[in-house]
């Protein structure tokens, strides 16, 4: 079975650490849920970090934007960050922050969460009409090999097709929809689990070596 996600980690040393903030977005024209005609309250933006790390592996300075980040971080730090996206996904998102110099280090609930909620292809309305489609070709080439229904032609045997099809379609989307809901919990369940681990392994290396470099 395929990892449920897809992990990014970089190791490296900080080259430049710029703190800024972010202006919040701009208010729509119609004003926002408080009323018509009032002004939305005033937002103070969101702080982030705006982190270049040299690459260890590579020695190539990748730049990461780390918003609300409660982890401190210093020229010439080490630093690991954990990235993480679904297979089918390809944006990368920010999911632990750890800084090996000082032992420091964040997980992001949030992106967790988010990263790890399945997204499927096809849902189960999709899955239950296939499955129909199916049953009614099967019922069809049945009907014409050895007819059920006697004197049915091709349009009867069609038609008597397409009817078993439509019968059989709320019982696939029930299973299906049962289906996917226990697959998806489990999929979450595996993918939550492969963050974790991966999030403990770094911040032991990080205590570590902030262990190992203390006078």
């Amino acid at each position: 079975m395929a990892k449920p996600v897809h992990l990014d980690i970089v190791t490296g040393v900080a080259a430049r650490v710029e703190l800024f903030n972010e202006p919040p977005p701009p208010a729509s024209a119609g004003g926002h849920r408080g009323g018509r005609g009032k002004a939305p309250p005033p937002s103070r933006g969101v702080n982030a970090m705006r982190l270049v790390l040299r690459d260890v592996a590579t020695g190539k300075d990748k730049e990461f934007v780390i918003r609300n980040c409660t982890v401190g971080v210093h020229d010439q730090h080490r630093v690991t960050i954990i990235r993480a996206k679904q297979n089918r996904k390809k944006d990368l998102r920010i999911v632990a922050v750890i800084n090996q110099s000082t032992g420091q280090w964040e997980d992001r609930p949030a992106m967790i969460a988010l990263v790890s909620t399945p997204n499927p292809v096809f849902g189960p309305l999709w899955k239950a009409a296939f499955a129909s489609l199916g049953v009614a070709g099967l019922v069809f080439a049945a009907n014409r090999l050895s007819p059920i229904v006697e004197g049915a032609g091709p349009g009867g045997s069609l038609w008597f097709g397409f009817l078993w099809g439509l019968i059989a379609y709320p019982l696939f989307w029930a299973v299906f929809r049962v289906w996917n809901s226990v697959t998806h919990k489990r999929r979450a369940r595996l993918a939550k689990e492969l963050l974790r681990a991966e999030i403990d392994h770094q911040v032991a290396i990080a205590s570590a070596l902030a262990t190992a470099i203390k006078p």
